[in-house]
């Protein structure tokens, strides 16, 4: 068993070593306990010597801490540079004891002594250490402190390897990617168009056209192929996938961050989507005259995807203090998305199912009481998916970007998640607006 070593951590960054101001913690050298450079082959070499604790040379890590001479090794984070850090949080007596830093120590001494830097002497903990561990110091009057330290999941993406950095940023892409496919597609066709669902809404109440009581199934004229069809089922089926894979790999961290809220929410929209998407295909509608794409609302791929690049945005910890990151300017371009096409999506598609169901028994049509039932489970899926999309908005847009905003105000600022809420709303209202008037162009067209 590997007995703990009484280290004094030089809590402030004296140029005097022998400064009062330090505190005694006791610890077993264990990288589970404090994630430190040195083990136990340093025990006698770290007897009596103080270790600096959060050095402020370390901010400035390639060339002032490890005195590198070009970046490439910072900068594609090697074994290599592990071993650098290793040699210079060690010290000068203790990387002296441990064999497989050889090489690298007489790498750092001669960067060092050529004048690019100062050759570190005591051992040292920088902060990088502590990166992704959550930190508890406690200095009592006596000097005799604790230092406790414990994971954190939520902090891990902040320092990434080279692989998992590349793999976060190609799943990112994919899904990138399978977002404007799924929007170019959905947007080229009619029958996901709300002004083309609102319009054959009015014509089913109606009975006209397509709906008109001379139309039968024998002599009613196709207005879908096959492939139509085929197309919506990929595209349903691949954004709802990527929304599950999603969900499944953020949810970790989505909960290490206290987003069990956002959490349940997406559970409850991707259930919202499936049930959906099953609805539509079992309906006992003639495919000759309706598809799947047009019943109860139409798809929710857009939501589905859309959701999926916001919890892929949603870099733990959201409250953080840098709002200039890629994933901050990511969620604020998926959020404008959200309320351009989401939402007036969801409150038109709700809207028209409700019509319908309210309808739906009314004169020759009494008996069909079960048909009513799906419509109006359809009008509850579109309305909890509303509240699961609006939420998460909320919670990983809206709140992040008002802490970031509010960091550097006075007074307060619990008006600020409310105006940028509301600032979401107002745009999507253009498109309320355009959409009505169209459909209402087309009505005294008809009359």
């Amino acid at each position: 068993m590997r007995r703990p070593v009484r280290v004094d951590f030089v809590l402030v960054d004296a140029i005097n070593i022998n400064d009062p101001t330090r505190v005694r913690f006791a610890f077993g050298i264990n990288e589970a306990i404090v994630p430190v450079a040195f083990d136990y082959r340093c025990a006698s070499a770290l007897e009596d010597v103080p270790v600096r604790l959060f050095p402020v040379e370390a901010a400035n890590e390639a060339s002032v801490w490890l005195t590198l001479s070009g970046l490439f090794l910072y900068e594609y984070g090697s074994d290599v540079l592990e071993k650098r850090r290793r040699v210079v949080e060690a010290g000068e007596n203790c990387s002296a004891l441990i064999g497989e830093l050889a090489h690298q120590r007489d790498i750092y001494h001669s960067d060092c002594g050529l004048g690019l830097g100062t050759c570190e002497v005591l051992p040292s903990v920088p902060f990088r250490r502590f990166a992704t561990r959550r930190i508890r110091i406690d200095v009592p009057l006596d000097g005799e402190g604790s230092l406790v330290a414990e994971d954190a999941k939520s902090l891990q993406n902040i320092k990434q390897t080279y692989p998992d950095a590349l793999a976060s940023a190609s799943a990112r892409l994919l899904v990138l990617l399978l977002t404007a496919a799924v929007v170019f597609v959905r947007g080229s066709q009619n029958a996901t168009s709300s002004r083309w669902l609102l319009t054959n809404v009015i014509d089913t109440l109606r009975c006209r056209h397509a709906y008109s009581d001379d139309i039968t199934p024998q002599n009613a004229i196709s207005r879908y192929h096959t492939s139509d069809i085929v197309t919506d089922a990929v595209i349903s089926v691949a954004a709802w996938g990527s929304r599950l894979v999603v969900l499944v790999f953020a949810a970790p961290f989505l909960t290490a961050d206290g987003q069990d809220v956002t959490l349940a929410l997406q559970i409850l929209g991707v259930s919202c989507s499936f049930v959906h998407f099953f609805l539509r295909y079992c309906l006992d509608i003639n495919w000759r005259r309706d598809a799947p794409i047009t019943t109860l609302g139409g798809p929710m791929s857009v939501i589905d995807v859309t959701s999926a690049v916001l919890m892929l945005f949603a870099d733990a910890p959201l409250l953080g203090s840098d709002g200039e990151k890629f994933a901050s300017i990511g969620r604020l371009l998926i959020g404008l998305l959200i309320s351009l096409s989401v939402g007036t999506r969801i409150c038109f598609s709700a809207a028209m199912v409700a019509t319908m169901a309210v309808s739906a028994t009314n004169g020759n049509r009494k008996d069909l009481t079960c048909h009513k039932t799906t419509l109006v489970a359809a009008t509850t899926l579109w309305l909890a998916q509303a509240v699961a999309t609006s939420g998460s908005l909320a919670l990983l847009f809206v709140n992040p970007a008002a802490v970031a905003l509010a960091r550097s105000q006075t007074g307060s600022t619990s008006v600020i998640k409310y105006a940028i809420y509301l600032g979401l709303v107002c745009t999507s209202l253009p498109t309320f607006t355009k959409v009505s008037l169209r459909v209402y162009q087309h009505e005294c067209k008809e009359l």
